[in-house]
């Protein structure tokens, strides 16, 4: 049997403690001791473990090194899920083993085949030779693993092996920084109270802390034990039907909202109820994790009753408070002496508008500085914000500030102009990129904010080529389209050759299926070219709401079958108020050119138009601007409100304040712009309803005739000027009728153009004929 034993340990070899079995091995697949070594004499055990791979009876010697069986262990059936476990104390007939070295063998047995049987040796060793362990702390506890520093002090407790200088650290996990140490003390059992306060006396932030014990004898006998710290402060209920604090005094404390964001217009609540009459009160708000307090209410003598305390969230110096956590204090007295105080934290959160996926974009991503053109940023924020508007080159160094901390609204659209420039006026260096920088800030505080990169923007000067059109100076305006189209947009681009062009409007980036073709394929000459746009689709439907869109124009040039393309982006939706680009200073005998970007110098009516302009007669439409300019649409027809508005401003007559009423019409709004001069107009007698009806008709377009007689009538009530009775036919189609009186001042002053003899009394009139037709009067003396 023994030379059975010795011969399978021969095969199977001497193993250490993690059996390493033989690659045939398939019953016994592991064999392990949790210790090498043990000392039965101080009670020290050794356990054996062993797995298998079915089925299995396992039984265990203890054997010396020569061989000899000491001791034989219990067997058990072992299976794939419950292995084979022995524990084993050294003690051979009571008495210790002595020390040496010793053999677990195992024998199993598979149990459903008794023919498979494997044999595996586990060698062990006993040592009674007793080793200082040294210094060593133990049982180191916290008394709350998560602490709440405001509440109380937390408790640490731990013991030594034996007597020794010893301290206690807390450290911030995320940033490393040591916040607190206690005293050094000398002894074996020690406790440590902590307040939750920094070296500088300042409670630290909440989050995750580690508090580590350092033990020391001497320089060689050391030792530490940490343990977990996790501390947190407790915010308030957001609404005060939910959640309150009481004292002996004072009762039901309740603080709302939390957290609080003092720029939305909210003021903090604070409620509660003394008991009792109270001789002293005070009410102080600080901040937690900062220096800064602020005293809200100081009172003495309060009666048992209801209080409320609204706060703005100013503090001593009327400026915002920061941003953070801080705690509500409620302190009191009453008339016998007792004190108390009740704290609620608050944590202040101030919003950080965003500008969101999609809502920031330039309307031209390529621009060449050295023909005026220009670019624009298109972006709006999620709620109300304080922005500043930058351009910065490859390095994100600044190249130009457009906008410094300008307020603007949520939700709304704004538009931000940039001509290729830098801060000192000159062109910018070309072939390079340069992106939009904007910075959104909270609105009262400025430490909340976030920086946003528009898209690339390509400064490159253009390759002209004598067979292509070379398309330039292309843009659209408005940049920010409203959806009701009550106004025109208007398209512009040039072409250095004669084209053919074709301006669509898309969808996006999509190049297929136009919402709607302004031209198609129309042949124009080398030249500037504007295209009104009413701003609907082919089917007359609005385009869809703060949806980016875009045009495009091609230009094929005469004679070439290579095509140029230009394309511009827009957004339909609400423009901010200050979105648009700023109106250039007003100055005195100026040229329309100055004040308008869509009058020429060469135009009949320019002097006319800057007359009217400095008058203040006309404005033109701040909505469409360009560099600086307004527009004036001097193409376009006017209405008879709009009429009867210039009549009277040209004469500077008095305007009457609406009354309230509609004035006897029923197709005129109460409260509209226009019902001071309606109301002027018809005490005047200048304004009447149509055939002696309620209808004013106050948007329908006038005539030539018609603005004739507005202006004439005007100077008769402001003037006293009298239209001349007159029978003379001075134009073909003005024979016997009932404007042929105002014809005849007209070709007396020259006041209207004609065509080949005739008047064209049934034609609308245009703004730029309005503006023309009162300047003359205005030279003739009919105007002072």
């Amino acid at each position: 049997m023994w030379k059975k034993l010795l011969a399978s340990m021969a095969a199977i070899g001497v193993l250490s403690a993690n059996v390493a079995l033989a690659a045939d091995a398939t019953l016994v697949t592991s064999a392990t001791t949790d210790v090498a070594t043990f000392n039965p004499t101080a009670g020290e055990t050794i356990t054996l473990t062993v797995e298998v791979s079915t089925f299995a009876n396992v039984q265990a010697d203890v054997l010396t090194s020569t061989g000899i069986v000491l001791d034989s262990l219990a067997s058990a059936t072992a299976t794939t899920s419950f292995p084979y476990v022995v524990e084993y104390d050294g003690m051979d007939g009571g008495v210790a083993l002595t020390d040496g070295d010793y053999i677990f063998t195992v024998h199993a047995t598979e149990s459903a085949n008794p023919t498979h049987v494997m044999d595996v040796a586990v060698p062990f060793t006993v040592d009674s030779v007793v080793v200082d362990p040294g210094l060593s702390v133990t049982d180191l506890t916290v008394s709350d693993a998560t602490y709440y520093p405001m509440e109380g002090d937390v408790l640490f407790s731990y013991v030594l092996s034996e007597d020794a200088n010893s301290t206690l650290c807390v450290e911030d996990v995320t940033t490393s920084e040591v916040v607190y140490c206690s005293a050094d003390v000398l002894g074996s059992s020690n406790t440590v109270t902590w307040d939750g306060k920094d070296l500088a006396g300042d409670y630290v932030a909440a989050g995750d802390y580690t508090a580590t014990v350092n033990a020391y004898i001497a320089s060689t006998d050391t030792a530490s034990l940490a343990v977990d710290l996790d501390i947190a402060y407790r915010p308030i209920a957001s609404d005060c039907d939910d959640a309150s604090l009481s004292g002996d005094i004072v009762k039901e404390l309740c603080v709302d909202p939390s957290p609080w964001d003092p720029s939305d217009d909210d003021e903090l609540e604070i409620e509660w109820e003394f008991d009792v009459d109270v001789e002293e009160m005070l009410l102080t708000a600080y901040e937690v994790n900062g220096n800064n307090e602020v005293e809200l209410w100081d009172d003495e003598e309060m009666d048992d009753d209801d209080y409320e305390y609204n706060w703005d969230g100013l503090d001593d110096d009327d400026e915002f408070i920061e941003e953070g956590l801080w705690a509500i204090s409620l302190w009191v007295a009453d008339e016998n002496g007792n004190e108390e105080e009740i704290v609620y934290y608050v944590e202040v959160e101030y919003q950080l508008p965003e500008i969101e996926s999609g809502d920031m974009f330039v309307t031209k991503d390529e621009i060449d500085n050295t023909l005026g053109e220009f670019t624009y940023v298109v972006f709006k924020t999620n709620q109300d914000a304080v922005v500043t508007v930058a351009v910065v080159d490859e390095s994100n160094d600044e190249v130009v500030e457009l906008w410094e901390e300008e307020d603007v609204e949520e939700d709304k659209w704004y538009a931000i102009e940039w001509d290729g420039m830098d801060d000192d006026s000159d062109e910018v260096d070309d072939d390079e990129n340069y992106k939009f920088e904007v910075s959104v800030m909270n609105v009262l505080n400025d430490d909340v904010e976030d920086v946003y990169y528009s898209e690339n923007i390509l400064v490159e000067e253009d390759e002209v080529s004598s067979t292509r059109a070379n398309v330039t100076n292309d843009y659209i305006f408005p940049v920010v389209m409203p959806k009701s189209t009550e106004e025109d947009s208007v398209v512009t681009y040039t072409i250095d050759e004669d084209a053919e062009v074709t301006v669509e409007i898309f969808k996006g980036s999509k190049s297929s299926n136009p919402e709607v073709v302004l031209v198609e394929d129309a042949t124009k000459e080398a030249g500037t070219y504007t295209v009104d746009w009413d701003g609907r689709d082919e089917d007359g439907k609005t385009l869809d709401k703060d949806e980016k869109y875009s045009y495009r124009v091609t230009a094929k040039a005469i004679g070439s079958t290579r095509t140029d393309k230009e394309r511009g982006y827009f957004v339909v939706g609400n423009a901010g108020n200050e979105g648009e680009t700023p109106v250039g200073p007003i100055t005195t005998d100026g040229s329309c050119s100055d004040y308008f970007y869509d009058v020429s110098e060469n135009s009949a009516d320019c002097e006319a138009i800057a007359w009217a302009y400095e008058r203040g007669i006309v404005q033109g439409d701040n909505k469409i601007t360009f560099l600086g300019k307004r527009s004036f649409r001097p193409n376009e027809t006017i209405d008879r409100v709009e009429a009867v508005t210039v009549a009277l401003k040209a004469f500077d007559a008095p305007i009457l304040p609406a009354d309230g009423t509609n004035l006897g019409w029923t197709d005129v709004t109460v409260g509209q712009w226009y019902m001071p001069y309606l109301r002027t107009g018809k005490w005047l007698g200048m304004v009447e309803g149509y055939d002696s009806s309620t209808l004013v008709k106050p948007h329908r377009d006038v005539t030539r005739t018609q603005m004739l007689r507005l202006a004439l009538e005007a100077a008769s009530a402001v003037n006293g000027y009298k239209v001349p009775t007159c029978s003379a036919n001075h134009y073909k189609d003005t024979k016997y009728s009932w404007y042929t009186d105002y014809v005849c001042v007209s070709y007396e002053y020259d006041l209207f153009d004609t065509f080949a003899g005739n008047f064209m009394p049934g034609e609308d009139a245009t703004r730029s004929e309005v503006v023309g037709m009162l300047y003359r009067m205005y030279e003739a003396g009919l105007i002072q």
